[in-house]
């Protein structure tokens, strides 16, 4: 019964009420009658002798209740149930009204969830029994999906603009504003596309027909994202149908959803374990609906772990199977450029342009590849063909940079310009300048900054006090072992030799620190530049006759101070537009996310101590939270 029909229910009981008769026979009400009547006189002959009596307020009729009183508490609960009643239908329509507008897919989730909550551990049905009702329940929605759904905007009122408000003119979307919008939609149907190819139906083969209900039923709940009851499923299919590529692929997904939830490096192994095993499971009658995602996800899950070469390996096997799949070959050569194997991608992709001379995609990352081996000449009408193709991953910031890095190079500077000004217009520059590719917002760009105008005097005062020491570790370093400076491995070298010796890289200390104890026991007491995730310590040395080309660091999170150790005459840097050099002793500070180029047409070594810190308009939160570069 509902609150309000106990109500009416309880008032029911009462005489007056409607709903009941008091049984007194006629003869008892005629004595009560007189009685009452008896009662008045006397109480009137006592009035008029002056001898006033009180009314008994505790006297009560011969049915046992008090007339005024009964009659008051009858009158007061028909209104509290008329009252109850009436709020218990509006309730009840409320309820109707909020129901009705509610998603066939929420529904029937909550209705799945009940059933199989309905369970315990101690007493759960067979596998079999629960086929059933996951069954008419994966009907009932198909059902739901053909009706369409009821429109909810005439239950919300509109939205009146409050008059002292004046309207304010709609902002007109920046070509930058509209490429942010792009870059995000493209990050969400790349999500997308990853949450596809771990739910999306497989087809299975004929194998697998005496378990293909038991299949659906086991990717309804991986769909769901019930993975532990999907994992459990998938357990129990591979467990009687040991031979089953298609039950093999769903129980390697449950682990895979498993170790995104869990945040577990094991589960993460385990699922990689589980994707192989598809394979080894395989045999010519299978067919790639079913391989194809179980092997992009299996290399896709060995890059995340730092092993693409191993992924690509993967690839290349089903490739031996599917040769013609265009897709899968421009994974693969990107593993292997993930990987370093630069002369491994570059045949894929001139496979690639074979069968599809205008690919975007290929032409774009093989240029890539033809300019990493100086052929700047062959590798610009790539590039090109690259950003003019019709492939987003062929128009992302490195292309840009690499075309006009390559223009640059053959001295075709006013073009190299205009590519850079495009990318910047297209909002993957900040500007023609400032060209770097991990940046934070509202960040300061000023290509020369005065130690004054940055929080770090402390530490530049303690740097240049110790200048001598620093340099005199550098020098004993350079004296004892040649080897110890590594050589600038990143091709910005036109003429010369310039070596580095790095103490400090991503934020963590680096083995080479024993070498120069004293150096960096200093940077220690300077946590903006030890801890500076983006940045490195270092040694820099260069020889006279070396000119490093123009080029821009990968972040604008940091500043780079130059404390000058060993300066001959006729070295100078070039930051955006202006020029300067440096003094013994001395800190400059640039950013070295715009534009830079150096000289140095000395007569003997240059020897620098780089220290690069965080940006001072960078927060506490930003500085913790931003990956390392």
């Amino acid at each position: 019964y509902s609150p309000t029909a106990r109500i009416i229910y309880a008032l029911s009981a009462y005489p007056g009420v409607g709903c009941q008769q008091t049984a007194m026979t006629r003869e008892a009400r005629k004595r009560t009658v007189a009685t009452s009547k008896e009662a008045r006189r006397q109480d009137k002959t006592s009035r008029g002798t002056g001898d006033r009596k009180q009314p008994d307020k505790g006297r009560r009729d011969v049915d046992g209740s008090s007339s005024g009183g009964v009659r008051t508490l009858h009158v007061v609960l028909l209104v509290i149930g008329i009252l109850a009643l009436v709020f218990g239908i509006y309730v009840f329509a409320q309820f109707n009204s909020l129901s009705g507008t509610e998603e066939s897919h929420s529904t029937s989730q909550s209705s799945s969830d009940a059933t199989l909550r309905q369970t315990t551990e101690t007493d759960r049905p067979s596998f079999e029994e629960e086929v059933a009702p996951l069954e008419k329940e994966s009907q009932k929605e198909s059902e739901q999906k053909e009706i369409p759904k009821k429109e909810t905007s005439q239950q919300e009122p509109e939205k009146v603009a409050e008059p002292s408000k004046k309207a304010t003119p709609k902002k007109m979307t920046t070509k930058k504003e509209a490429t942010d919008k792009n870059k995000k939609k493209t990050k969400l149907k790349t999500e997308q596309k990853v949450v596809r190819v771990l739910q999306s139906p497989i087809p299975s083969s004929d194998k697998d027909a005496p378990i293909a209900k038991d299949l659906s039923v086991a990717d309804k709940l991986l769909e769901k994202r019930r993975n532990s009851e999907a994992h459990k499923k998938f357990q129990e299919l591979t467990g009687k149908f040991q031979d089953s590529v298609r039950a093999q692929y769903g129980l390697a997904m449950s682990v895979d959803q498993l170790a995104d939830e869990q945040r577990s490096n094991k589960l993460l192994a385990d699922c990689i374990k589980e994707y192989e095993k598809v394979w080894d499971l395989s045999d010519a009658s299978t067919t790639a609906d079913i391989l194809k995602p179980a092997m992009l996800r299996l290399a896709d899950r060995y890059g995340f772990m730092g092993q693409s070469f191993k992924g690509a390996g993967y690839l290349e096997i089903y490739l031996s199977r599917f040769p013609d799949d265009l897709p899968v070959m421009k994974e693969l050569s990107v593993h292997y450029l993930m990987a370093g194997k630069n002369d491994k991608a570059k045949p894929v992709l001139e496979r690639i342009l074979q069968v599809k001379s205008d690919d975007g995609f290929a032409l774009g990352h093989l240029g890539f590849i033809v300019k990493s081996e100086l052929k700047y000449e062959e590798a610009i009408p790539l590039l090109y063909g690259g950003l003019r193709g019709d492939d987003d991953r062929s128009r992302e910031g490195r292309f840009y940079f690499h075309l006009g890095d390559a223009l640059q190079r053959l001295g075709r500077r006013d073009e190299a310009y205009k590519v850079y000004q495009e990318g910047a217009d297209n909002g993957i520059f900040s500007s023609p300048w400032q060209r770097s590719l991990y940046n934070a917002p509202n960040l300061k760009a000023q290509s020369w900054w005065k130690p004054s105008e940055t929080p770090y005097m402390k530490s530049i005062r303690m740097l240049e006090a110790n200048w001598k020491t620093i340099r005199d570790e550098g020098l004993a370093v350079m004296n004892r072992d040649q080897n110890a400076f590594q050589f600038e491995d990143e091709n910005l070298r036109e003429t010369g030799d310039w070596k580095q010796l790095t103490l400090f890289m991503r934020g963590s200390e680096q083995k080479t620190c024993a070498r120069v104890p004293k150096t960096c026991d200093i940077i220690r007491k300077i946590p903006d530049a030890a801890g500076c995730k983006r940045g490195q310590v270092k040694y820099s040395v260069m020889l006279p006759g070396t000119h490093v080309w123009p080029h821009t660091g990968p972040t604008n999170c940091r500043l780079r101070m130059h404390l000058g150790l060993v300066i001959p005459d006729n070295v100078r840097i070039r930051v955006g537009n202006d020029t300067g050099t440096w003094q013994e002793g001395k800190i400059v500070i640039i950013d070295d996310s715009i534009e830079h180029e150096v000289w140095h047409e000395g007569p003997s070594m240059r020897l620098i101590f780089i220290v690069d810190v965080w940006h001072p308009d960078l927060s506490d939160y930003q500085k913790q939270t931003l990956s390392p570069i």
